[in-house]
C-alpha cells in the first residue's frame, strides 16, 4: 500500500494544478480567518480633574507645590530698574527724521533693541512673579525705597 515519494508528489501536484486551474471554485472555498495576537494593555481614559492648566497651578499653589519654571535660564537679580524700564528717548534733531534716511533706520533700530530688551526683562520677572503689573510697580518700588531708607537711619 505504500506508495512510493516521487508518484505521491507526482500526484499532489496533478490535484494542486487542476485546482489552480479552476479559479472560482479557489475563490469560493477559502475562509478567511482572524489571528489572535497578544492583547495589548491600553490605560483607560479618565477625566482630568482640572479642566484648565490655572485651575491646576492655582491648586497647586494652594496645596504648597512649587511648579519650576520650563525655561532653563540663569536666575537673575534686580538691584536697579534702570536696565528693565528704560526712559523715553526723543528723537534727535527736529523730529523730522525720515526712517529711510540713514540716521533715521539707526535710530529706529536701537529703540526697537531697546524695546525687545525691554520685554524680555518684563517676561522674566513674570515668569517668577506672575502677578506682576508695570502699572503698580512704580509705586511699589517707592514704598519698598522709603521702608528701606527709615529701616537704614
Amino acid at each position: 500500500m505504500a506508495v512510493t515519494v516521487p508518484r505521491g508528489l507526482s500526484r499532489l501536484s496533478r490535484a494542486l494544478g487542476w485546482w489552480s486551474r479552476q479559479p472560482i471554485l479557489v475563490t469560493q472555498s477559502t475562509a478567511v480567518f482572524p489571528v489572535r495576537t497578544k492583547k495589548r494593555f491600553t490605560p483607560p481614559t479618565y477625566q482630568p480633574k482640572y479642566k484648565s492648566e490655572k485651575e491646576f497651578v492655582e491648586y497647586a499653589r494652594k496645596a504648597g507645590l512649587v511648579i519650576p519654571p520650563e525655561r532653563l535660564e540663569r536666575p537673575i537679580h534686580l538691584a536697579c530698574t534702570a536696565g528693565i524700564f528704560d526712559a523715553y528717548v526723543p528723537p534727535e534733531g527736529d523730529a523730522r527724521v525720515s526712517s529711510l534716511s540713514k540716521e533715521g533706520l539707526a535710530q529706529r533700530t536701537e529703540r526697537l533693541k531697546k524695546n525687545v530688551a525691554s520685554q524680555l526683562s518684563i517676561r522674566r520677572i513674570r515668569e517668577s512673579e506672575p502677578n506682576f503689573k508695570i502699572k503698580d510697580f512704580p509705586e511699589k518700588a517707592q514704598d519698598i525705597f522709603i521702608e528701606a531708607h527709615l529701616c537704614l537711619n
